[in-house]
């Protein structure tokens, strides 16, 4: 083989190469799985892209504004992160975690209660099917 047939030779496995090595560095650098929450086919999944919150896959855990956690589901029924509702944001209520069912996935509800005493189930408050 002649020195020219060899550095063609070479450049040729180049790429190669530099593939295999961004394709290796991917794998390794992508350890945690955020995922914008509309991708979520649950209501979960529908709350948290109202919301406009990350959800981190693999830990199930929302990430707040702030960057503190929560598990995904014990924030929709209410049971952490009460300040990052729906509820408490935006609509001037104080949230509770209720066993009455607010839908027909989770045995535990978050339910907001305004000053006036009214009440509405979160995930409805969030699509506009309450009035308070």
């Amino acid at each position: 083989m002649t020195l020219i047939e060899k550095t063609l030779d070479i450049t040729r496995k180049i790429p190669i190469y530099a593939l295999g090595s961004l394709i290796a560095l991917g794998v390794f650098a992508c350890d945690k799985k955020i995922s914008k929450p509309n991708n979520l086919a649950s209501p979960l999944g529908r709350y948290l892209s109202e919301m406009k919150y990350p959800y981190d896959e693999e830990r199930g855990v929302v990430i707040f504004p702030d960057s503190s956690e929560c598990d995904g589901w014990k924030f929709f029924q209410g049971e952490c992160g009460q300040e990052w509702t729906y509820c408490e944001r935006f609509a001037g209520g104080k949230i509770e975690s209720r066993e009455d069912k607010c839908d027909n996935y989770t045995s535990k509800g978050a339910v907001c209660v305004f000053p006036n005493s009214t009440e509405c189930c979160e995930q409805k408050l969030v699509y506009d099917e309450c009035e308070h």
